[in-house]
């Protein structure tokens, strides 16, 4: 039976319960009350500063166009950012755009490696589409795939989901 493909599934603002930072907490009220302007400044201070869920948050702002023209490129850009810091869901969107082209070039091996990245991190969508992948890879696409997630799981760590 061939799987199914579950979709990039929808990219969703991240929050943090007990945020050490008050202005991530700022930055989730605001995106919550449709501020997207005051929630993209109030994050873009902590991803500047290396914060993977701001970095994240940023990513879904860009790729949904809320507060910014939607800009797939910027949207990977950001969400890159965040999956080397082990963010698992923007390493599952990530795979999503490199699956479909969306912002960065189609490329089959890397949305693999992000799939299983995601995947090894508890992500269930992940998970199902590195299995549709898998169907849809050459046997030297996924050697290689497979060779470029050991990569990812030695260079970047998994983070818990807020």
């Amino acid at each position: 039976m061939r799987a199914k493909w579950v979709g990039s599934a929808t990219a969703v603002l991240i929050g943090l319960s007990g945020a050490p930072a008050a202005d991530f907490s700022e930055g989730v009220a605001a995106y919550e009350r449709g501020d997207y302007a005051r929630s993209l400044n109030e994050f873009r201070v902590l991803a500047d500063e290396g914060n993977p869920y701001a970095q994240y948050n940023i990513g879904v702002q860009y790729y949904k166009g809320e507060g910014v023209a939607r800009d797939d490129t910027e949207a990977a850009r950001w969400f890159l950012m965040a999956a080397e810091q082990g963010v698992a869901s923007a390493q599952q969107i990530l795979g999503a755009m490199y699956f479909k082209g969306e912002g960065v070039a189609q490329d089959y091996i890397r949305a693999y490696a992000w799939f299983n990245t995601a995947a090894e991190a508890g992500d269930t969508v992940a998970r199902q589409n590195r299995e549709v992948m898998s169907e849809l890879m050459t046997p030297v696409q996924l050697k290689d795939a497979e060779t470029l997630s050991r990569e990812y799981a030695e260079k970047y760590p998994k983070l818990e989901t807020p």
